[in-house]
């Protein structure tokens, strides 16, 4: 108990600092509503809602994106979290401290006769881990901005407010 402790308090540290550090200087996009401070799921569902009758009613096809929140944080790439690091100016000890607690990670394959015994893996996060939610808030971050970036040009953008 006092090992696990041990390793995981720097990282829950991290995340405790990451957080409001991220909320701050706007680094997840409004668009990205499901990560942002202060979003309830039902505001989240609401606001799907709302775009799904506009499509109905206009007969436009609307396209969204979904995070599957129960696989989304499970066995993430470190690198994409490494390259959001490296984007937004993140001190690269941040990416030291993270690539030394992705050592030997225990995967365990759920197969149709049960579960297979586990896989010592290096570099892949862990499951259930303090920041594997920060992990996938970032990292998918890129992705929002890139397509924020696209609709900013494209005339047939439907904008929300």
């Amino acid at each position: 108990m006092i090992f696990n402790f041990l390793a995981n308090s720097p990282m829950t540290w991290l995340n405790h600092k990451l957080i409001p550090y991220v909320a701050r200087l706007n680094i997840v996009p409004e668009t990205q509503v499901a990560t942002n401070q202060g979003v309830q799921t039902r505001d989240v569902m609401s606001f799907l809602s709302g775009v799904m009758c506009y499509s109905s009613q206009n007969k436009q096809p609307v396209y969204t994106l979904q995070h599957d929140q129960m696989k989304g944080f499970n066995y993430l790439l470190p690198s994409g979290f490494y390259d959001v690091m490296k984007a937004y100016g993140f001190p690269d000890s941040i990416r030291k401290l993270d690539k030394a607690a992705q050592t030997q990670t225990k995967a365990f394959v759920h197969m149709a006769f049960g579960v297979m015994g586990p896989i010592i893996v290096d570099e892949l996060t862990k499951q259930g881990g303090p920041l594997s939610p920060i992990k996938s808030t970032l990292t998918t971050s890129l992705g929002h901005h890139y397509l924020d970036n696209l609709a900013k040009n494209d005339p047939g953008t439907l904008f929300l407010k």
